[in-house]
């Protein structure tokens, strides 16, 4: 029997995940254009580099989501959407433990804690979970959750103040 293509391996790896991917794009963004954009962009990135179709179904899992979610957030970031959203009053979600909405919140948080905040709070992971995905201990899960809530009350105590009296937003 002949070898699989990296083509083929590809072909598989989409008819298998890239609803999955197209959902989660669909969720971060809720911009069908763009998130079929984001789409096309995580399996590029697989056509390029085909390391991540080499491993085990899990890890490749791991991989798709945590790169579709770093592509959504660049695309935020780039096409300042978070900014148009809340002059639209259209924020995607509010944040559980402030209520302001994700653009506000993202805007000016470290990248780093970024995606930490995203699937804690809008995906409502657990630490384990976001420990998989990111490929770090848990440990290192609970101290970056330790800084987003730093980052989160230094930050925004006063502007969620603002938004529940009705002054912004």
């Amino acid at each position: 029997m002949e070898a699989e293509t990296k083509r083929q391996r590809l072909g598989r790896t989409y008819d298998r995940f890239g609803g999955l991917v197209f959902r989660r794009a669909m969720k971060l963004l809720q911009d069908e254009a763009g998130a079929r954009d984001t789409c096309h962009e995580v399996f590029a990135a697989l056509l390029r580099d085909d390391g991540p179709l080499n491993r085990p179904d899990d890890e490749l899992l791991a991989w798709l989501y945590r790169a579709t979610t770093n592509h959504c957030l660049n695309d935020l970031r780039n096409r300042r959407r978070r900014t148009a959203l809340l002059a639209a009053g259209e924020a995607p979600a509010l944040m559980a433990a402030t209520g302001l909405p994700l653009g506000l919140l993202l805007r000016g948080m470290p990248e780093d804690l970024q995606p930490y905040a995203i699937f804690y709070y809008i995906d409502e992971m657990t630490q384990q979970e976001i420990a998989e995905v990111m490929s770090v201990s848990q440990r290192t899960v609970c101290g970056r959750l330790q800084e987003l809530r730093a980052f989160l009350d230094a930050n925004f105590s006063e502007t969620k103040a603002a938004v529940k009296e009705g002054k912004l937003g």
